[in-house]
């Protein structure tokens, strides 16, 4: 059995949300930022057309955001910045309005679709692996500095430096639909708060 972990959402209409597995959605492929997408969407092409033409399983998985121990803290994504700033005690900086619309899922439940979908899923079928609780990039980041860590008296700045953007697609909601793996029998174990509680512990213990 192969299993490809990717991801091939595009632009999609708001009525779309959240994604399920088979809503695609528009890119450009002229756009030098559609790069990362279509590479995913070649992939998982490329494995039904090994399975149609040899015979060869395969299996699909979709995960969302998914942060655990073990982050790239310079990686430059927006909860790997927060995390890094909870842990050296330090303000947390927004260079957007923070308006976009995310799920994150813990890596111990993904690790467990993961392996739901290997035992329990369809050949040649697509999963996506995620949570059903959405939140804002602002949301988080208040999130963790007042209901996660409010001892440690941080604050979230609003900066707006469009000089910090990094060369990513703009989606303003990345949101999708998880009801086909919870069809397998998966079930979540690990909300943000606990997830984030535990990353940061496992920083700190180093």
């Amino acid at each position: 059995m192969n299993i490809l972990i990717t991801g091939c959402e595009g632009f999609v209409n708001d009525s779309d949300y959240p994604i399920k597995e088979d809503c695609f959605g528009s890119l450009d492929s002229m756009d030098l930022a559609s790069c990362y997408l279509e590479s995913k969407r070649m992939g998982e092409n490329l494995a039904v057309s090994w399975k149609e033409q040899y015979g060869t399983p395969i299996k699909v998985i979709r995960p969302a955001i998914t942060y655990g121990p073990g982050l790239d803290l310079t990686n430059g994504r927006s909860f790997e910045d927060f995390i890094s700033c909870i842990v050296q005690y330090k303000d947390i900086e927004l260079y957007s309005d923070g308006s976009a619309i995310r799920n994150f899922c813990y890596i111990a439940d993904a690790i467990y679709g993961f392996f739901v979908v290997m035992l329990k899923g369809e050949n040649g079928e697509a999963y996506n692996v995620a949570t059903d609780h959405e939140i804002s990039i602002k949301g988080l980041a208040d999130y963790l500095v007042k209901e996660v860590f409010p001892d440690r008296n941080l604050k979230v700045l609003m900066k707006n430096d469009s000089t910090k953007n990094f060369m990513r697609m703009n989606f303003s909601r990345t949101t999708v639909d998880i009801d086909k793996i919870k069809s397998l029998g998966w079930e979540l174990k690990f909300p943000i708060k606990e997830g984030f509680k535990r990353v940061v512990k496992s920083i700190e213990c180093k």
